[in-house]
């Protein structure tokens, strides 16, 4: 059975990109989180394609300060809440 943390791995080892990335694939508590967020080199942030759907998450990865690329519909409120931050330039 081929799982997405197979594919993944493949995907990263393929593209030569190990030294690059990391995976996290278990949960980890709230506050470690933010702790991992502070100290990536960047943040990778996967809506919907749903022009409604806000993650709440976004506030937390904004607060990181770290660059950002974000991939969600072009309305939604995420592009607007991000085109109003720094994360935007």
């Amino acid at each position: 059975m081929v799982t997405r943390r197979k594919v993944f791995s493949h995907w990263r080892t393929k593209r030569e990109l190990n030294p690059w990335l990391t995976e996290q694939p278990r949960r980890i508590p709230y506050l470690a989180s933010l702790q991992v967020m502070i100290d990536s080199h960047a943040l990778l942030l996967v809506g919907s394609d749903e022009p409604h759907y806000t993650p709440s998450k976004v506030f937390p990865y904004v607060l990181a300060e770290r660059p950002l690329l974000a991939v969600f519909h072009e309305d939604s409120s995420v592009v607007r809440i991000l085109g109003e931050t720094a994360q935007s330039e």
